[in-house]
């Protein structure tokens, strides 16, 4: 039997998976494939959200880079007004 030679040579007997057992792995592999689509699909939408300053998160990051913009402008005119003096 399979287990004997399994007790003999120390490993299984190679055995074809069933049809079943073929559709079913194809069906987990077309279900993993398939969800990740979705977070392939969800990520580029947050990321074009995020873009667009439409999530929370966005519209911060936003938000900081437009006061990092009007700071640096007014330190450099600043700058310049002491370099006139």
């Amino acid at each position: 039997t399979r287990e004997q030679a399994h007790l003999l040579t120390g490993h299984a007997c190679e055995e074809r998976p069933s049809a079943t057992s073929v559709s079913v792995m194809r069906k987990f592999e077309n279900l993993r494939s398939s969800q990740e689509r979705i977070l392939q699909v969800r990520r580029k939408v947050y990321s074009d959200k995020w873009e667009n300053g439409e999530t929370t998160t966005g519209k911060q990051q936003q938000q900081q880079q437009q006061q990092r913009r009007e700071l640096k402008f007014m330190t450099s005119a600043i700058d310049d007004g002491n370099a006139n003096e």
